[in-house]
């Protein structure tokens, strides 16, 4: 359903500001509620509340919880989810077709896209993927991926019968290397399909096919298919210069096995004045990993977020203007989750 223009000038979804973001001007309290009268006030949207909750409706459902602020923690999630992977699947999408033309209609050849918005005059609802203050939204971590110079782009094709693997390069030179492929069942850590694309060249500022998956011979191999209730994710890694992923169904309202994991933070290391190493741990695969800081006062970004953790630990960096942050500090306000913790 998206166009194919030749330069896409604006798009955007709405999301929530993080509680540390919002506990500025929101007594949450009182304010700390989906429906509340400053949440209403500070929507500039027509109808806007309405359609997050719509939006996040239509692949995810709603928490029931009766801790009200935990509903509201866990709905600030859910829309920042919903607007991250609606930001990467349009960014994506318009990336891919940079060399793709339609000769009868001259359409195509997208050479650039913009979303609306970079950042925040205040706390609240808004279009952003960077909150008031600077902090990043999972919009942000996973749109910094998606405009990577080198992106790796997986897409169900027209007939639905074949997974496409894109290449697209902003470089002007040549990039060589090896793809790996996986693909996981999210009850078990390891993969039920592996292929490594050797020698894989991506041509300089172009979009192009790299490869191409039969969907019936992943489901032959693996047991993962769009339409099956057996729920998969599919990566690609090429040589620590980008990495990518595909979920086999998108609604994660209807996935059967993927279990709740217990995830904590098991250390966390000052490596210099201004950079943490951050070890997490999982006893389950888990979706849409997110570490946040509940502090303004700590204010930084993570190296990735947002992530799926297909293995038991991972260690990743914050990165903070203070010099003065320790590391006890730091992981006494430091949290992290993954999809279901939210329910």
């Amino acid at each position: 359903s998206y166009y194919t223009p030749r330069f896409m000038s604006e798009f955007g979804i709405q999301s929530y500001s993080s509680l540390s973001t919002l506990s500025a001007v929101y007594n949450l309290s009182v304010d700390g509620d989906f429906g509340s009268d400053l949440n209403d006030h500070r929507q500039h949207h027509g109808d806007g509340n309405k359609e997050i909750m719509r939006e996040i409706q239509n692949n995810l459902r709603l928490p029931k919880l009766q801790d009200k602020l935990e509903q509201f923690r866990s709905m600030i999630y859910l829309s920042q989810l919903n607007q991250a992977m609606s930001y990467r699947t349009a960014i994506e999408l318009f990336r891919r077709m940079r060399s793709i033309v339609n000769n009868a209609t001259g359409i195509g050849m997208t050479m650039g896209s913009m979303y609306w918005q970079l950042n925040d005059i205040w706390q609240g609802p808004t279009w952003s993927s960077l909150e008031f203050g600077g902090k990043w939204k999972m919009a942000h971590y996973l749109v910094r991926n998606a405009y990577a110079s080198i992106l790796l782009s997986p897409a169900v094709d027209a007939s639905k019968t074949m997974l496409d693997l894109y290449g697209v390069s902003d470089l002007t030179d040549a990039t060589k290397g090896d793809i790996t492929v996986q693909v996981f069942k999210y009850d078990q850590f390891s993969p039920v399909y592996s292929k490594v694309l050797q020698n894989v060249v991506i041509s300089p500022l172009t979009s192009q096919k790299l490869a191409s998956f039969s969907l019936s011979d992943l489901e032959k191999a693996s047991g993962c298919s769009l339409t099956s209730t057996s729920s998969c994710i599919m990566t690609f890694e090429m040589g620590g210069v980008n990495s990518n992923y595909f979920l086999f169904n998108m609604r994660l309202n209807d996935l059967v096995n993927l279990r709740r994991p217990n995830m904590n933070v098991s250390s966390v290391v000052k490596k210099d004045e201004k950079r943490f190493e951050v070890t997490i741990e999982t006893d389950q695969i888990a979706l849409f990993v997110w570490l946040d800081v509940d502090t303004n006062e700590m204010l930084g970004y993570f190296s990735q977020n947002g992530f799926h953790m297909t293995q038991k630990s991972i260690t990743i960096e914050y990165y903070t203007k203070d010099g003065n942050i320790n590391a006890s500090d730091l992981k006494s306000h430091l949290s992290v989750k993954s999809f279901l913790n939210y329910y």
